[in-house]
């Protein structure tokens, strides 16, 4: 672990509110946690588990208590997934056609993954619809009946010449939208014929879904989605080759749809199913609050620091998502060691965010201190490239608190002038602060916005802001001490009563125990 512990001595001590020692620390942090040394943190796999122990690493450096001392793993909240993943020895694909048969090898001849996790065997024929568009002007799909057919379609959008395509008049070219289309149409599976030249997705790991025991039945059947690259395609189609390629040509040039049934040619297909329990892993540390009334309250700063892992020979680190937010947890930690503060502050940092923000909800259900106790959650999330400015969420709906005045105040009289955003309350499900909110406990989000690296492997390290996410940094930690050190709890704006909230006036609507 000495690689480890470098990064960790690089650190340094505290600044006072000094923005190039804050971008230095981020810089050290995300740097490793986004490095392809843990390949992409995905959940329950070894990178998660690496993070995990930096994590608690640096707050053991720092002398900042565990949550559960006296224990052999005092940083770690351990909870248990049920884990469906593909059986790699049950992957079998043949194409058929007219006495001939030719087998392809996963992860080196074509990829796949399925919105359903659920065993599949089946023999069926196989109709090319174009690049799978359809609507006013334009149909991939019509003449043809795919109905327990393969849709055998090119990736993305047309790269027409003419007004249609140029204009681009054609809409429904999101992946997603033609999947939608195949399955509503009876589709059995779609296959992509990708542009890209490239030896598969070999890298040991299969799909997989992730739910705590007894919540991971899949529903649905298996609906295979297989990906078949350029220098594949040929092999695959086989006589057929030459006859898709000339369509694409015309589809380009001439505008009009070329589908047509691949006679004599079916595609059999078999994937099973395993489900295992593993074991995945949230960081908790505890700052003790010097109030001798106040401490027994708790702030909890929270922010996930799990990513998606690998997928196909590329790594997914996460830099934006969320090894920012992360590292802000780790700087909070850090300088609240040495800072006053009234009430206690939890520094949590959690897992399983990817799938369905399951880290947080095991938290809240199983917190380390009583539920009541709990009076507030301020929430990281993708804080690393605030171009746009700075969302809060949510600002405009009815789980607003009094966390967003004391925010808006700070900003101002303290002449922080970040950019804070009002408009994205869209994303206020989709982070761990969500779970807070549900269970009765007044929350806020930060979180910069969307960009093209989002889930990407292009979310590097090098690509975060470190100058403004230093700046915001220091408003995050004198909101967080502001929360801590106010007279009374942060209340809800408007009444709403939510489970797990405690609160007895329904006139009243504070956070739990109030």
């Amino acid at each position: 672990m000495i690689w480890m512990v470098l990064f960790l001595v690089w650190s340094g001590d505290n600044g006072d509110k000094d923005v190039d020692w804050a971008e230095r620390q981020f810089k050290s942090h995300i740097r490793f946690l986004a490095s392809d040394a843990l390949q992409g943190r995905d959940t329950t796999f070894p990178g998660q588990k690496t993070a995990a122990e930096y994590i608690a690493a640096h707050f053991r450096s720092h002398d900042i208590p565990p949550a559960y001392p006296n224990t052999e793993d005092e940083y770690l909240q351990s909870y248990e997934l049920s884990v469906t993943e593909t059986d790699p020895a049950s992957l079998s694909l043949k194409v058929r056609g007219r006495g001939e048969s030719l087998s392809l090898v996963h992860g080196r001849d074509y990829s796949f993954f399925s919105p359903r996790l659920s065993n599949f065997s089946d023999r069926a024929p196989l109709t090319f619809v174009g690049f799978g568009l359809e609507n006013d002007d334009y149909n991939d799909f019509g003449g043809v009946d795919i109905e327990g057919h393969w849709a055998v379609m090119f990736e993305g959008r047309p790269n027409g010449k003419g007004p249609l395509f140029k204009e681009d008049k054609i809409s429904g070219g999101r992946f997603w939208e033609k999947i939608m289309k195949v399955l509503s149409r009876g589709g059995k599976g779609v296959i992509v014929l990708v542009d890209d030249e490239y030896e598969g997705y070999d890298n040991g790991r299969s799909q997989s879904s992730m739910a705590f025991p007894g919540q991971s039945e899949s529903s649905g059947e298996c609906f295979p989605i297989i990906r078949i690259p350029a220098n594949k395609a040929e092999a695959f189609l086989g006589k057929y080759a030459k006859r898709v390629e000339k369509a694409r040509k015309m589809i380009e040039e001439k505008e009009k749809p070329q589908s047509f049934v691949l006679k004599a040619r079916t595609l059999d297909f078999t994937v099973r199913y395993e489900k295992t329990i593993k074991k995945a892993e949230n960081v908790i540390a505890v700052l003790p609050g010097d109030d001798p009334v106040l401490k027994d309250e708790y702030v909890v700063v929270s922010a996930h620091y799990d990513h998606v892992g690998v997928q196909g020979r590329e790594v997914y680190n996460g830099a934006d998502d969320n090894a920012s937010g992360t590292a802000t947890i780790m700087l909070l930690g850090q300088r609240f060691r040495q800072i006053p503060h009234r009430r206690s502050l939890i520094l949590l940092l959690v897992s399983g965010e990817e799938h369905g923000l399951l880290g947080s909800e095991h938290f809240v259900k199983n917190p380390n201190v009583p539920h009541e106790q709990i009076v507030a959650n301020i929430n990281f999330d993708m804080v690393g490239r605030p171009e746009k400015g700075l969302g809060v969420i949510p600002s405009k709906n009815d789980d607003v608190t009094s966390l967003n005045d004391l925010l808006m105040q700070i900003n101002q009289d303290k002449n922080y002038n970040i950019a804070l955003r009002d408009d994205m309350d869209r994303y206020h499900s989709r982070s761990d602060h969500y779970n807070f909110v549900e269970n009765g406990i007044p929350a806020i989000f930060f979180f910069s916005g969307m960009h093209d690296d989002y889930h990407e492997p292009t979310d590097d390290w090098d690509k975060i802001q470190y100058k403004d996410l230093a700046q915001s940094y220091f408003l995050f930690e004198e909101f967080a001490q502001a929360v801590m050190n106010a007279d009374e709890r942060p209340t809800w704006k408007k009444d709403r009563k939510k489970e797990g909230d405690h609160s007895e006036d329904d006139d009243k609507k504070t956070s739990p125990g109030q």
